[in-house]
């Protein structure tokens, strides 16, 4: 008598691994866009106004000796030099060059000469019209935008007071000669303000000027990118910017993988954003990828408001949208604290602000006051004034703009 083998039948089964599922959203996030279309638009867009650029680049020139180095007449000890200073600085628009600005100086001080046996001081003053011209270049891995005076278009400097006429004669032929060829042959790019690649990636950078502003125009690594319009300024604010809402996105996901497991290792991917005027919806996901792992939704709401030197984001409520089999309870405000995911938007943010995060605007101290801060149309809008503190100790100068 044959005896029959039991069968045993097995209902069901493990759940699916989530590694690979997780493997490949850490690769597409950590696989930034390099490559730079012909034709690119802006997915971030600062704009200065005139009123804050004016006596940041008035303190750079006079910072950069430019008005006040020596020009010898010739050979032997003749020699004139120049020691002035801006009294006015006016910024405008050109045709003469596509990324170029006008300036119109007023000047005045003292001519220091030496003619043959002869030396002395006469009082000297007048006009300087020049051109700069504006550029954005990566340096290492950041990005800054410059300006280089060159081009002097118009001079009408004459010195006064009493002196022998040949001294007179030959003074004002080398002032003109000194304006028009040397005045700034010495002087190197000065860097307006820099965008830190490790708090912003980005890819391409270009600077435009407008009537009565200078916009500046990035395109980040974010591989999905939302073109925005430069932001207008309103009554009373000396800059403003607009920021999509994928480029914040995207740096807060590479945020997430770079910093790897927290807590229970678990790594907090961001998923999605929506800014709104004061609060913003934020999807996560928490992935442990540990054996076979698991995975959750969450919804988290929050707030942001204007700070000392850009804005901050507080998490006030998580709730669970989704979740894969197996998967834990894990508390996922402490998990987003952890994983700095809100402080990698708010430095993308602050970096993009005029200064930077180092808060220098060619070379002066800047202060930023964010006075208007909305998000609308998957785009952060922001605006302010802005306290200059010039670096020229002669002047001592705050300016609040």
């Amino acid at each position: 008598m044959k005896r029959a083998l039991p069968i045993l039948l097995v209902l069901g089964g493990c759940a699916k691994s989530i590694v690979p599922e997780f493997q490949a959203a850490r690769d597409a996030a950590l696989s930034p866009a390099l490559q730079v279309p012909a034709r690119w638009s802006p997915d971030a867009v600062l704009t200065l106004s005139e009123e804050l650029l004016a006596p940041v680049i008035e303190d750079a020139l006079e910072r950069s000796g430019s008005f006040e180095h020596k020009y010898e007449l010739g050979s032997g000890r003749n020699f004139i030099r120049p020691k002035l200073a801006i009294q006015t600085l006016e910024l405008s628009t050109t045709d003469r060059c596509v990324a170029c600005l006008a300036f119109k100086t007023t000047l005045s001080g003292e001519l220091q000469w030496q003619i043959g046996p002869n030396s002395g001081s006469l009082p000297m003053a007048g006009e300087l019209g020049f051109d700069a011209l504006l550029g954005a270049e990566r340096r290492d891995e950041d990005w800054i935008v410059t300006f280089l005076p060159r081009d002097v278009n118009h001079v009408a400097l004459e010195v006064s007071g009493r002196t022998f006429r040949t001294v007179r004669t030959i003074a004002e032929s080398a002032i003109d000669e000194w304006a028009r060829n040397q005045v700034f042959d010495r002087i190197q790019p000065i860097v307006l303000t820099t965008f830190q690649a490790s708090d912003l990636p980005l890819r391409a950078a270009r600077v435009r000027p407008e009537p009565g502003a200078l916009v500046i125009e990035l395109l980040t690594q974010a591989p999905m990118t939302e073109h925005v319009e430069p932001p207008a300024r309103q009554d009373g604010e000396s800059w403003s910017l607009a920021l999509s809402e994928p480029a914040l996105l995207h740096v807060a996901r590479v945020q997430a993988f770079e910093r790897g497991p927290v807590a229970h290792g678990v790594v907090v991917e961001p998923t999605g954003l929506v800014l709104r005027d004061g609060t913003f919806d934020l999807g996560v996901r928490l992935w442990r990828p540990v054996g076979r792992g698991w995975w959750r939704d969450i919804a988290v709401d929050g707030t942001f408001t204007p700070s000392r030197r850009g804005f901050s984001m507080e998490a006030v409520e998580a709730r669970e949208v989704d979740r894969s089999k197996g998967a834990r309870l894990v508390d996922p405000l402490a998990a987003l604290a952890e994983g700095r995911i809100l402080h990698a938007v708010e430095r993308a943010v602050t970096t993009t602000l005029p200064g930077g995060q180092e808060g220098r605007v060619a070379g002066a101290d800047v202060a930023v006051s964010i006075t208007r801060l909305t998000g609308e149309r998957r785009t952060l809008t922001a605006g302010g004034t802005s306290t200059i503190t010039a670096s020229d100790s002669r002047s001592g100068r705050r300016i609040r703009q």
